[in-house]
């Protein structure tokens, strides 16, 4: 028998040599995929995440409004609901300057290398006690001269109160804000929540022990504001840092680009309140009214519009610094995408079941058959927010001129178009202005855009050379060029300290691209 040479054993009672088998490919055990799986729930829900919590704090800040008017119209009079009325909405007012004035040009500035964040964010800071200041001194003066011409006494202490509130409301906004432009949607909802809980527990009191009025509602409405904006500043006094010698360039800075928006933000009331005055001009107030309940039932999309264009601004300018143009188009696109879809469901619902809404919530017979009013007003709405992608983009680049360019033009047409249509065809051709001026507005954002973002932009390689931005940037480029390599600086014995804070220059001059995880955590909120 023939035996093996190697091992001594016979041929055939050799062991056979196993045949390799397959191994398994990676990711296809049971294991591997439920990991997998998580693994892209989690990236969805990071993705949705913000837009989520966004759409949360604005439900929770339209409903509390909501409820707010609804236990002052419990406990009180129609006489001082209108006076409460009007002294909200002279507080909103107050509160949309500091918008347009302070927080949305620090939203969109807050990326550019101009001083440290902390520093950035102590400008805004200031700048909104000055404007807090102001809007306790016009009210305090108007209260004093009420009070000079024996006015009737629930309009003086209504203007008293909301000398003392308006501070206080400017703070809780301009937390929200600051939460906002730094995409921490989380901690806007808990500043919200908590102002929520104590200005409905206070209503319910003041209501409860018969004390009810709109003075004691606003003091209300500042007490909550005063409590939340206090603590939220103390956690977050770290994160700001006042200049007095770069205060005032901090301010003009600001402004260069608020004047734009507030000057756009006129425009836009001015586009959605024409249709009232016309109609109440040309066909009388009932129309007007019944134009108004129209509109009521189309605003129910409030939440969804502004809890998403919460995050647009803060977004589009963080696009726009991490990764340039093509970056911000990419973002405006799935914006674009996100906010037609939900709105087209809003605008189909409008459709089938907008009327039925309508009877339920209007009794009177003069608010009957009005569909094709509503769906057409839904429309409007529509265009106003697909437009709004594009906006912020443009704000992003900081073409705020165009917008308001834009903005203008659709106002124009809507005025032309509500006058002319509303005398053919009453209040539906005034919806039907509203909404061509809408769409007209919109349009004219987007031609703006793609004209302004180019398809391209710089690249966004790291490693690649910073785009130059302003002549503060070009000086701090042939500084760090001019230094000596690393290898020639000062080792250990020698005094570096000079290079260490030349070092920090740059961060603050060039290395606008880092992303949010890679910012020191010390500027966080």
């Amino acid at each position: 028998m023939d035996r093996n040479s190697k091992c001594g054993l016979p041929m055939a009672a050799a062991a056979p040599v196993p045949s390799p088998i397959p191994s398994a490919r990676p990711g296809s055990t049971p294991a591997r995929k439920k990991r997998r799986s998580i693994a892209a729930l989690r990236s969805v829900w990071l993705k949705w995440r913000t837009h989520s919590l966004g759409l949360a704090d604005q439900a929770v800040v339209s409903g509390v409004s909501f409820v707010t008017t609804v236990l002052v119209s419990h406990w009180t009079s129609p006489r001082e609901l209108g006076l409460y009325a009007i002294g909200i909405s002279m507080l909103i007012s107050i509160v949309s300057i500091q918008d347009s004035l302070i927080a949305l040009p620090y939203t969109i500035q807050r990326h550019l290398p101009r001083g440290t964040p902390t520093e950035h964010a102590g400008g805004s800071l200031v700048q909104s006690g000055l404007l807090s200041a102001l809007g306790f001194i016009v009210p305090l003066a108007t209260a004093l001269v009420l009070s000079a011409c024996a006015a009737a006494p629930e309009l003086v202490a209504m203007t008293w109160a909301l000398a003392i509130v308006t501070p206080f409301a400017l703070l809780r906004d301009f937390g929200r804000r600051y939460s906002f432009a730094h995409l921490q949607m989380a901690r806007a909802l808990t500043l919200d929540i908590a102002v929520a809980a104590i200005q409905l527990i206070a209503l319910c009191w003041l209501g409860w022990t018969g004390r009810m009025s709109p003075a004691s509602a606003y003091l209300a409405i500042g007490v909550a504001c005063a409590l939340t904006g206090g603590v939220w500043l103390y956690h977050a006094r770290g994160n700001f840092v006042v200049r007095s010698d770069r205060l005032t360039a901090a301010i003009a800075h600001g402004w260069d680009l608020g004047k734009w928006l507030f000057a756009i933000q006129i425009t836009v009331c001015v586009q959605a309140s024409i249709p009232y005055w016309l109609l109440a001009f040309g066909a009388g107030p009932t129309a007007a009214g019944v134009y108004a309940a129209c509109m009521s039932i189309v605003l129910f999309a409030n939440p969804l519009i502004i809890g998403i264009g919460n995050t647009l601004a803060p977004k589009a300018a963080l696009a726009l610094s991490e990764g340039g143009h093509t970056r911000l188009r990419r973002e405006a696109t799935q914006d674009l995408l996100l906010l037609g879809a939900g709105m087209m469901l809003f605008c189909l619902a409008i459709l089938f079941f907008g009327d039925d809404l309508m009877s339920l919530l209007y009794s009177n017979e003069e608010y009957a058959d009005h569909a094709p009013t509503l769906f057409v007003l839904a429309l409007a709405m529509l265009a106003s927010a697909l437009g709004m992608p594009a906006t912020n983009a443009l704000l992003a680049i900081e073409r705020p001129q165009v917008l308001l360019g834009a903005s203008s033009v659709g106002a124009g047409v809507t005025v032309v178009l509500v006058w002319y249509l509303m005398i053919e065809g009453g209040l539906l051709g005034a919806a039907y202005g509203f909404m061509t001026g809408s769409v007209t507005g919109a349009l004219g954002r987007w031609i703006a855009f793609l004209i302004l973002v180019p398809r391209h932009g710089p690249p966004s390689d790291p490693e690649a050379e910073p785009e130059i931005r302003s002549p503060r940037q070009r000086d701090a480029l042939m500084q760090r060029q001019a230094r000596p390599p690393a290898s020639l600086r000062p080792t250990a014995g020698h005094d570096a300290s000079a290079y260490i804070a030349a070092d920090c220059n740059d961060v603050h001059e060039l290395d606008f691209r880092a992303t949010e995880a890679e910012r020191p955590s010390a500027h966080d909120l």
